[in-house]
């Protein structure tokens, strides 16, 4: 019976092994079908038992990691809520994740059952899925989740350009309002200056949510990017991971030698620090990010400022130079100066923007984790 029990969890083992690594197996001639590479994997020289005991050991690892990982996302996911309603669609696909996982990811009914975990699926992407979903949580690979990443990103962006549009309302009301106690009013309709203020808000309100879709639209490409893979093309964030890993592995085939193949891959996937290729892609994901928002954070910075020029230009003409017109030299004077020393004030408005940035080439650096 544990001799049967055992051939069956290293059949298991072989079966996953081909369907979520086909970039490794499916070059070579022994491995072009599922069952060619079971036998293959069954016929090979090394001691059989070694090779299950450490993938065995392998699973056990990951379980109790996997379990604490979980508990911290949960917790991560109730803070999130509370602090961010923008962040709740987000909330719900990483519960819905989490269900799928527990509900595809089933136990093998052996004497000690929490020591294997077999991955069931029908097929490949399933299995593919099944095995990302230990890279993104388990702090096994030593690096932080991606997907509070996204989250980082995505709270980051709330208030920020309400605060924006909040902030340039303002200042471009406080215009209207000197408009109160000046001699503008004979010489300038005040519902005409306003309307033209609004004008320009409405514009600058266009622009914050057009920049703001934008940067969205461009983060939903990068997790795409980060987390699907193409079987010609694989940008996945684990495939780039384990790139390197998969040609050293490919000689190790050469030679029929299953305990270096596992050996290189479970080394892979303990290395840390600065040799975690693992950190080393979400790093250069977050470098990605940083550079669309501070693409999307200029563009608004120079709408901004394009919006106060037409401003002064507008009021320049409406309060040209006249002969003996003093009282619309001193308006045109007043408000112009106003403008001028404005700039000054939008300094709170450029450190909104500025915020952004700042935010991005520092939070979403991928913390690797030391044990």
């Amino acid at each position: 019976m544990e001799g049967h029990l055992r051939r069956r969890t290293f059949e298991d083992a072989a079966q996953t092994a081909f369907d979520a690594f086909p970039s490794l197996f499916c070059e070579k001639n022994e491995f072009a079908t599922v069952q060619a590479g079971e036998r293959f994997l069954q016929g090979a020289k090394d001691d059989r038992n070694d090779i299950i005991d450490q993938l065995m050991a392998w699973c056990e690892r990951l379980l109790p990691e996997h379990a604490n990982q979980e508990e911290h996302l949960e917790s991560d996911e109730e803070s999130d809520e509370e602090e961010d309603e923008e962040a709740e669609d987000d909330e719900d696909e990483d519960e819905d994740d989490e269900q799928d996982g527990e509900d595809d990811q089933i136990m093998l009914d052996s004497e000690k059952p929490p020591r294997t975990k077999v991955f069931e699926a029908a097929t490949q992407q399933e299995i593919r899925d099944l095995v990302e979903s230990y890279a993104f949580s388990s702090s096994i690979f030593k690096t932080a989740s991606l997907w509070p990443l996204f989250k980082i990103v995505r709270i980051g962006l709330r208030g920020i350009f309400r605060r924006l549009q909040e902030k340039l309302m303002e200042e471009c009301r406080d215009i209207v309002a000197q408009m109160d106690n000046t001699s503008a009013q004979y010489r300038l309709d005040r519902g005409r200056f306003t309307d033209f203020i609004e004008i320009q808000l409405r514009g600058i309100h266009h622009l914050c949510q057009d920049s703001k879709a934008e940067l969205k639209k461009q983060l939903d490409i990068a997790k795409i990017e980060a987390t699907q893979d193409d079987e010609e093309n694989p940008t996945g964030y684990f495939s780039l991971a384990m790139q390197g890993t998969w040609d050293q592995c490919k000689e190790y085939k050469c030679t029929a030698s299953e305990m270096k193949v596992l050996t290189a891959l479970e080394t892979q996937l303990q290395l840390g620090g600065d040799r975690s290729s693992f950190a080393l892609g979400a790093n250069s994901l977050a470098k990605a990010i940083s550079d669309n928002v501070e693409e999307q954070t200029r563009a608004v910075i120079e709408g901004v400022e394009r919006v106060m020029d037409d401003i002064k230009d507008w009021l320049d003409f409406i309060f040209k130079e006249e002969a003996n017109a003093p009282e619309d030299l001193e308006v045109r004077d007043r408000l112009k100066a106003y403008l001028e020393k404005g700039v000054p004030r939008f300094n709170e408005i450029r450190a909104c923007l500025t915020l952004i940035e700042r935010r991005y080439e520092t939070d979403p650096q991928v913390a690797v984790k030391q044990e």
